[in-house]
């Protein structure tokens, strides 16, 4: 299976995204972070969008404010299991639900096979 990008530009939500909807490795997140702020990035083993403010993510990601960011996870990869799913949130904890503005985050690709 060759590697499948996924591009995004945040709108004023969480963002909440099903990426796959079956098993799938995380090899690589990179974007911009446009924000004045730390931004949030979870990861979820979901086959579904998660629920933000229930869902828990594998994987919770500050992405530097007013800067390009990259999470360089090619070596080991990150196996989901039940599929691949992500929210974009502005608190860091797990269970978050506050909104980003619209393009505060720009750029998102999230390459997994």
């Amino acid at each position: 299976t060759s590697a499948r990008p996924c591009w995004c530009a945040a709108c004023a939500t969480t963002n909440p995204t099903s990426v796959k909807t079956s098993a799938a490795k995380l090899a690589l997140i990179m974007g911009y972070n446009a924000a004045t702020s730390v931004r949030y990035l979870k990861i979820f083993n979901k086959n579904a969008a998660p629920t933000m403010g229930t869902d828990t993510p594998v994987l919770n990601l500050p992405m530097p404010p007013s800067a390009l960011f990259r999470f360089d996870l090619a070596d080991i990869g990150l196996h989901l299991t039940s599929g691949l799913a992500f929210a974009i949130t502005t608190g860091s904890a797990d269970k978050d639900a506050t909104a980003v503005t619209a393009n505060d985050i720009v750029g998102l690709n999230i390459i997994y096979v």
